[in-house]
């Protein structure tokens, strides 16, 4: 698989997971759909080579600062230069515990995922960059699954319109007041809760909620 102007095969199998609302920054929220790919619904997957994939992504850039260099790239339609440009700088096959890590690890000052990240941070004076909080929010409930069979049950329980209407919070035309009310509303209600049990067992009980509503539909799936 070599990647160049789209990085999912056209045949790929994407099932539904969960939806999600960040937080206002600069009056802009972003309702995030996430999808789910399992290696055995899809073989580009199971097959990827990253080594051969990492080729494809240096000749990219190559061809970006080559553009670039000769001035070509500015003469582009702006969708010609969004194709052009680079946006993925390496594939590599992780565990869970270490993309949580990944997600969060920046707080930290003068800690980088690897080398690439440590020489660009000193290359434009940047000492971190912004925690992944909802990203890693999303993993630790991927990792409550205790396998692929259950959670392929679950995925197909869900209806993302739905999801993604009762999870909505802010909508186009709030005003600052209505948000801020609406933002105290979530904050304290969350409160409320971590008082009596904790944020962190109520994220499990959910958990434990999506396991036992997939294990319902797949009586033959084992923990």
């Amino acid at each position: 698989m070599c990647i160049r102007d789209r990085s999912l095969p056209l045949d790929a199998v994407l099932a539904p997971l969960l939806a999600r609302q960040t937080r206002p920054i600069k009056s802009k929220s972003n309702l995030m759909h996430c999808y789910i790919a399992q290696a055995e619904d899809n073989p580009w997957l199971a097959n990827l080579d990253t080594a051969r994939a990492n080729v494809c992504l240096a000749e990219k850039r190559a061809q970006f600062l080559g553009e670039v260099q000769t001035g070509r790239y500015w003469q582009l339609p702006t969708r010609d230069q969004e194709r052009l440009s680079p946006e993925v700088r390496e594939l590599q096959w992780v565990g869970l515990r270490d993309a949580m890590r990944f997600c969060l690890s920046t707080m930290a000052a003068g800690t980088f995922v690897n080398e690439y990240q440590r020489l660009a941070f000193s290359k434009y004076g940047k000492s971190g960059r912004d925690p992944m909080y909802m990203t890693a929010a999303i993993l630790y409930e991927l990792e409550a699954f205790p396998n692929e069979q259950v959670l392929r049950r679950y995925s197909q329980t869900i209806d993302m319109e739905l999801c993604a209407s009762e999870t909505q919070w802010l909508r186009d035309g709030m005003t600052s007041d209505q948000v801020r009310r609406e933002f105290m509303a979530r904050t304290a209600k969350g409160k409320r809760r971590s008082a009596t049990r904790g944020r962190m067992n109520e994220v499990l009980d959910e958990a434990r909620d999506r396991i036992d509503r997939a294990m319902l539909l797949s009586p033959s799936a084992k923990l």
